[in-house]
């Protein structure tokens, strides 16, 4: 399995704040030689080309989003051209697939066929849910679920003052796909008593939307990204993480998986990973802003409640956290990888004959 040379994208810089991303990296480069390890970016594209010809497998996180970036169309068109010549020849593609549509609205046309670009010049196509899978139907083949990785536990303990808890907290970037209007608008709308934090770095625009619609009920939202150790503390504050995402987007949610690090109750809509962590037990999840509403307010309510399903969830927790560490997830990579390799050769010895 160590004998394949891996080109990764995209790779993390200085500034790379997406834990995935740095995990992925750095735990592949443990396990295999990853041409790009500690090479200087170019831009997303070049990068690719750069090693076409130097690499057996491509794993490509968001490749589909190359389009929107700087000289997006020609990136993408780079990235095109690069990738042909890689599967000509004999290059192995490894495309894990985070969401059902990107986040990004422009370009409708190009980036429907840049889905279907990747689906197809794919070996396999990894996603972190299993209500991903319906999505894929004519490359069922090739796509392969497998849990999203777990972070590593951060273990600063805060002392927590009873008036500094918070009801409920939503935190990361604030951005529509979070379903961040939509919660507030039904949050207004049905006479919500119990308090929300939102934090998170936001749009300036979209920063100001949010707070006009939540003038006059219990919602605060603060434009500011959070390190880590602040994280940390907010989530000790925390009796409720919430994520209201928006059902039209995501697969999976690396906020979820980062914050089973709070050890608190999480609540997300029933779509993608929410629905396989809330099998295992480690969170809960909704249907409507009713259903939602009235799950919050039975726990909020009732301290014994609360203390019994903070208990049960962080059983459950403990048990993905057991299952699903970064060390597992590389074993089963280049296993799926090999395997393949395996039987691309077998095939190819039997067309000889």
């Amino acid at each position: 399995m160590g004998s394949f040379s891996y080109f990764f994208s995209p790779q993390p810089t200085p500034k790379t704040t997406n834990e995935y991303i740095i995990s992925f990296y750095e735990k592949l480069a443990e396990r295999v030689t990853v041409v790009n390890y500690n090479k200087k970016p170019v831009s997303a594209s070049l990068d690719i080309f750069r090693y076409v010809f130097k690499s057996d497998v491509m794993v490509l996180n968001w490749p589909e989003d190359i389009m929107h970036l700087r000289f997006g169309i020609l990136q993408i068109i780079i990235s095109f051209l690069g990738l042909v010549i890689f599967r000509i020849r004999g290059g192995k593609i490894v495309w894990v697939c985070h969401n059902r549509e990107s986040h990004f609205k422009r370009f409708k046309l190009l980036r429907n066929f840049a889905r279907k670009f990747f689906a197809t010049q794919s070996q396999n196509i990894i996603v972190h849910s299993e209500d991903a899978l319906k999505h894929f139907k004519r490359v069922r083949h090739k796509v392969i679920f497998m849990n999203h990785p777990v972070y590593e536990k951060f273990h600063q303990k805060t002392e927590v003052n009873d008036a500094e808890t918070i009801d409920v907290l939503i935190w990361g970037n604030i951005t529509p796909y979070k379903g961040l209007s939509a919660f507030i608008e039904n949050y207004k709308k049905c006479n919500v008593s119990f308090g929300v934090t939102i934090i998170g770095k936001a749009n300036k625009d979209y920063y100001k939307h949010l707070t006009e619609l939540a003038a006059g009920s219990k919602v605060s939202i603060i434009d500011h990204f959070l390190s880590e150790e602040e994280l940390y503390q907010y989530f000790q504050k925390s009796k409720i993480i919430l994520l209201p995402y928006l059902d039209n987007d995501t697969f999976s949610s690396g906020s979820l998986i980062h914050s089973l690090n709070s050890s608190k109750v999480i609540i997300g809509p029933s779509l993608g990973n929410f629905i396989d962590l809330q099998k295992t037990g480690a969170c809960l999840t909704y249907d409507d802003y009713q259903g939602l509403f009235n799950i919050v307010g039975e726990l909020l309510s009732d301290d014994q409640k609360y203390k019994y399903k903070l208990k049960e969830l962080q059983q459950g927790i403990e048990r993905y956290y057991l299952s699903n560490t970064w060390d597992k997830f590389i074993d089963n990579l280049l296993l799926i990888v090999s395997e393949k390799k395996h039987r691309d050769k077998m095939v190819a010895t039997i067309l000889e004959c």
